[in-house]
């Protein structure tokens, strides 16, 4: 899985790597590049906080993924426990018919209501859990895909994490 910037802490370290490498290439915007990093910076440090926080909130909770597995660093970064359809987020293997039976009695016998995939991908999979479980489908980004109306309205990284955050808000709630 490379999606390492789905842990705010990888997210601000890779922050880092690139404005020191903008920083050496154009030394005369060294002062713009640094004021742009301290900003995002906060804003990736005060979602590592929210996550972080509103995960512990929620005690020994699992979470659902029918779709590409993408999000290993994520949910180590914030300790949650996951079931995935999917066991990678190659698009070489598809899940067995045992791997979903076995997702859909685990949401069953746990009543868990909703089930996560990834952006800009056909949810096939995670829509055919949902009906045999009554379960909403609910997307959690990977954050490096973006949908057209994404890109053009200026939708940045900050805001799809925003948006995980919402989504993963609803996708524990009891």
């Amino acid at each position: 899985d490379p999606h390492i910037w789905l842990d705010m802490k990888n997210a601000v370290k890779m922050l880092e790597s690139i404005t020191d490498a903008l920083c050496s290439k154009s030394p005369g915007n060294t002062e713009l590049f640094m004021k742009n990093s301290e900003k995002l910076k906060e804003q990736l440090e005060d979602l590592d906080s929210k996550f972080n926080s509103f995960v512990s909130s929620q005690g020994d909770r699992t979470i659902v993924f029918g779709g590409r597995f993408a999000y290993k660093y994520f949910t180590e970064a914030y300790h949650l426990n996951y079931k995935t359809v999917y066991e990678s987020c190659s698009t070489d293997v598809e899940p067995s018919a045992k791997r979903v039976s076995e997702i859909t009695d685990f949401m069953k016998t746990n009543n868990i209501r909703y089930i996560f995939h990834e952006e800009l991908a056909d949810p096939k999979v995670a829509k055919s859990i949902a009906e045999a479980t009554g379960a909403e489908l609910l997307e959690f980004s990977t954050a490096h895909n973006l949908s057209k109306s994404d890109f053009d309205s200026g939708v940045s990284f900050v805001d799809i994490m925003n948006r995980n955050l919402e989504n993963l808000k609803k996708g524990l709630e009891l």
